[in-house]
């Protein structure tokens, strides 16, 4: 999924890259967050909420342990937004509002 940038590229086109890819870990993250909402373990584990538990183990804000959530738990719903995020044309911040 991660690749490396290329060395030759100028400062901007390497951060346009490196942004490209987080926004796909971000996408991908929040698929697993809605998935891993619907299971107890985050109960079995003692958390309030799914929320809760990513927030503490994946060093989240409850804001975006939420957003997390509920991209994920709407990507069917969200099929033109999320292409368009992997084309490049949006970032993950505009799957959040």
């Amino acid at each position: 999924m991660l690749q490396v940038v290329a060395p030759g590229l100028d400062l901007g086109e390497r951060l346009i890259h490196l942004q490209r890819q987080v926004d796909l870990l971000l996408l991908e993250h929040s698929r697993v967050a809605a998935e891993f909402a619907q299971t107890t373990q985050w109960a079995d584990e003692g958390s309030n909420s799914a929320i809760d538990w990513i927030r503490f183990n994946c060093n989240l804000t409850e804001k975006a342990a939420g957003d997390r959530i509920a991209v994920g738990s709407k990507l069917t719903d969200l099929a033109e937004s999320s292409q368009a995020m992997q084309s490049g044309e949006i970032g993950f911040a505009h799957l959040t509002v």
